[in-house]
């Protein structure tokens, strides 16, 4: 009998904000249950570190420049390839609850009545400062919250769903992504005067096109940082009590050891490492996302793998768990194989792009090639987190250029020209920008 699959997609959390990874300072009890349950996977990499382009990505377990979907204004074209219709042809009954970010070709989407809970405080509130950096607007504090009614509408859903098995819902959370509504207890669940914040570290080298993004979030003061902080946390443990209510319900259904379920996020956020906010960067903060997937059989056993993991291989794990066949267009990889094994290499690499710049990681470095020719090598083992580019650096011309090779080979083995990376960007080995060693 094929079994369920339930997949929770939750908006900007990052990789390591959660408890058992070593966070301390937020409360994610539910997570680190699933955790101690199932698999984390702590090197995974979204495809590009923007809602719809991510979602897009792993709906058709494609890169971005396969796809095309550059960015928040267009939508995944009806005629390509879905996971979830994939699914749905083959006897799954799929359904979509809450937020999707219109990425749903395939699901049945099921409204969530939560516009009446809600009013927007029409004071400006600038988020860390920037008024047009986060939002410009806060929620009032309400005695509900979307994320709370999408996760009840969807265990509602549930009772239907397991007379109707097997079946893929996939749940879609706002949260921890701006801007950040909270009801209580959440809202004032982390003093801002006693959280966790990073360090103000010294960057070697900033990026002639991260520039001012830089010199805009320079203004952001410690206080905005711990408010938002403080914040972004109490969001993060409301997301953790939806996985419980989700939990809790599979149980009560009796669904729980005969379903998939997977924790992931469409990508991260800086929170003020490298004194950088939000998404959009090529940095860990921003392009690693928190994964744990857990059922009764393959995905269980409370192992941490750090193996290195593209966000796409979900969509690849999903039908190889639904006995579908993967199509051969799509450059999704299966997690299964790699949890069956643990010494297999699962990927040698991991690629993220947005439309300014291009970024490839393998076991130890890390490589960045933006639109303008300027480039970023980081040893991520030595500096993990990515302080001093080597690009230009003594004695890492050979490393550069492995890196940049595996980058353009990426495009051609996914058949790509060269000059869809940047056509302006791939110079002579000499003529790449750098702020070390020129």
């Amino acid at each position: 009998m094929k079994r369920n699959i339930v997949l929770i997609m939750v908006d900007q959390m990052r990789h390591d904000a959660l408890h058992f990874l070593g966070r301390k300072g937020v409360k994610t009890p539910n997570l680190d249950r699933l955790a101690r349950e199932g698999i984390c996977f702590t090197n995974m990499y979204c495809q590009s570190p923007v809602c719809v382009p991510a979602r897009a990505s792993m709906l058709s377990g494609k890169y971005v420049f396969q796809h095309r979907v550059n960015d928040n204004t267009q939508l995944l074209p009806e005629c390509s390839y879905s996971f979830a219709a994939d699914l749905k042809k083959n006897g799954y009954v799929t359904v979509a609850v809450g937020r999707t970010h219109h990425i749903d070709n395939g699901y049945t989407v099921v409204p969530v009545p939560i516009r009446d809970s809600f009013e927007f405080n029409t004071e400006k509130y600038p988020f860390y400062g920037i008024s047009d950096f986060y939002s410009d607007r806060i929620l009032e504090r309400t005695n509900s919250s979307m994320d709370i009614r999408a996760t009840e509408t969807a265990c509602e859903f549930l009772e239907d769903l397991s007379l109707r098995q097997p079946f893929c819902l996939h749940l879609g959370l706002l949260a921890p992504h701006n801007p950040f509504a909270l009801p209580e207890p959440y809202a004032s669940m982390y003093d801002p005067e006693t959280i966790d914040i990073p360090e103000k570290l010294q960057i070697a080298d900033i990026p002639p096109m991260l520039a001012g993004k830089y010199s805009r979030q320079a203004k952001i003061t410690e206080k905005e940082l711990r408010e938002a902080t403080a914040f972004y946390y109490g969001m993060i443990t409301l997301v953790d009590d939806c996985v419980g209510m989700i939990v809790d319900k599979l149980k009560k259904l009796g669904l729980y050891d005969n379903t998939l379920l997977i924790f992931v996020s469409d990508h991260g956020d800086m929170i003020g490492e490298r004194r950088l906010y939000g998404k959009t960067l090529p940095y860990e903060g921003s392009v690693r996302v928190p994964c744990i997937i857990r059922d009764s059989e393959i995905f269980k056993g409370g192992r941490v793998m750090d193996q290195i993991t593209e966000q796409i291989d979900i969509t690849a794990t999903i039908l190889e768990y639904a006995c579908v066949e993967k199509p051969n267009h799509i450059p999704a990889r299966s997690l299964i194989p790699l949890v069956l094994n643990e010494t297999a290499v699962h990927r040698e690499y991991a690629f993220s792009e947005m439309p300014d710049w291009k970024m490839i990681r393998d076991s130890q470095y890390k490589f960045v090639l933006y639109k303008d020719g300027y480039c970023e090598l980081y040893d991520m083992k030595n500096d993990p987190q990515e302080t001093t580019s080597l690009c230009n650096g003594p004695g890492y011309r050979d490393v550069r250029e492995e890196m940049l090779k595996k980058l353009v080979l990426h495009f051609i083995n996914h058949e790509e020209a060269a000059k869809w990376l940047f056509p302006n960007a791939v110079q002579a080995p000499g003529a790449f920008r750098s702020g070390i060693g020129n």
